[in-house]
């Protein structure tokens, strides 16, 4: 599990080729989004929902839940 929860933040990376140093666009909104992706600013949010995190924590299977976002 705890890998699982590493490759969900990890995949929240993107390094900012554009930058002068090492600079990294992190994607936060994704840990905002409810089951359905919807984020809070959004009307279909449902409040009740679990996070991404929380559904893998409760689906407990990580290689359908998690891809490879780099593939």
């Amino acid at each position: 599990m705890k890998e699982t929860v590493l490759s969900v933040l990890d995949s929240l990376m993107e390094p900012d080729e554009s930058s002068f140093y090492n600079d990294s666009i992190v994607h936060y909104s994704v840990l905002e989004q409810d089951e359905a992706g919807f984020t809070p600013d959004k009307i279909r949010f449902n409040k009740d929902s679990g996070s991404c995190l929380q559904l893998i924590a409760k689906t407990g299977d990580s290689v359908s839940t998690v891809g490879n976002p780099q593939s």
